[in-house]
């Protein structure tokens, strides 16, 4: 290397004050920043989309950003969370998206696909969780979630149907396998965040028995099935927050919400094991993702703060 590309390293090390020229006449970067100024925020938005009809029935997806604090292997781990709530049809028996025009009843939901990702040393883990729960407040129809990493995956599956719920389990892990069984007729966890999105006042509080988390049940590789919790809501102005409590589990979910609509979620905290996860909202959009999947949409991930 010259004597002149060491000091130029060397400058940009130290925090050099000259700001390179990275104008052009044709910047593809720069007009994807002018577009940028297009994107809807979702506080802008609620502003003129006041309840819960104009708000979900739009055509389009509340995608957040949480710079999310996920604790493994007993060390902090930063990385991603994104929840991305959105309505569509869903047909109950088939417990799947309606696509087809084929005169089949389907009931709307709201959908949260919830994922994260973080890396643990050399190797990434990425988390999803899906859940739908029907628009007018009848009890969630379904929850599937995965773990991957490069040791392997883990997925499991809830659907509520007949009066019980349907639990596939499937594991690289030898202590867990391939399990299909049944389960009480109980709530979701995975589902609780529709509810306040929808009406925190219907939230269940006190002693309740339901599902927790399926991303927890898979990475503490605890028994899935319903456990005893204790619920509390606590308003506070204009925040609220939503705690959960397993004492068999040694887990707590602690979610902060605004307490005015659409309650978009703030944050949220988990504690399991003597491990702290934490996510903080950082950014909030409306958006048609699904029909941005070209290479020069990606600029939109800016606008999310990824």
């Amino acid at each position: 290397m010259c004597s002149s590309d060491l000091l130029s390293l060397v400058a940009i090390a130290c925090g050099s004050t000259e700001t390179p020229n990275t104008q052009a006449t044709d910047d593809p970067v720069g007009a994807a920043d002018s577009r940028l100024s297009e994107v809807v925020q979702a506080g802008d938005f609620a502003e003129d989309h006041s309840d819960y009809a104009s708000y979900w029935h739009a055509g389009v997806a509340e995608i957040s950003r949480f710079a999310l604090t996920q604790s493994r292997y007993g060390q902090p781990r930063e990385g991603d969370a994104i929840f991305v709530f959105v309505t569509e049809p869903f047909l109950p028996d088939a417990q799947v998206k309606h696509e087809q025009s084929d005169g089949a009843a389907d009931v709307p939901v709201l959908k949260l696909n919830a994922t994260r990702t973080f890396l643990t040393g050399i190797y990434p883990y990425n988390l999803m969780t899906s859940s739908f729960v029907p628009t007018d407040g009848s009890p969630s129809l379904k929850v599937s979630a995965t773990v991957t990493e490069w040791c392997g995956m883990a997925f499991a599956q809830l659907n509520r149907r007949g009066g019980q719920v349907e639990a596939d389990l499937r594991s690289y892990f030898q202590s867990e396998g391939d399990r299909d069984f049944t389960m009480d007729d109980v709530p979701f966890e995975d589902a609780l965040w529709q509810e306040i999105r929808r009406d925190p006042s219907a939230l269940p509080t006190g002693e309740l028995r339901l599902v927790p988390a399926m991303h927890a049940l898979r990475l503490y590789h605890d028994e899935l099935r319903p456990y005893e919790a204790q619920a509390e809501l606590q308003e506070d102005g204009e925040r609220s927050l939503y705690t959960l409590r397993y004492a068999a589990l040694g887990r707590s979910l602690v979610v902060e919400f605004e307490t005015a609509f659409p309650h978009a979620i703030i944050s949220f905290e988990e504690t399991q094991g003597g491990e702290t996860t934490r996510g903080v909202r950082t950014h909030s959009i409306m958006d048609a993702y699904w029909g941005h999947n070209r290479n020069d949409d990606a600029y939109l991930r800016s606008a999310l703060g990824l």
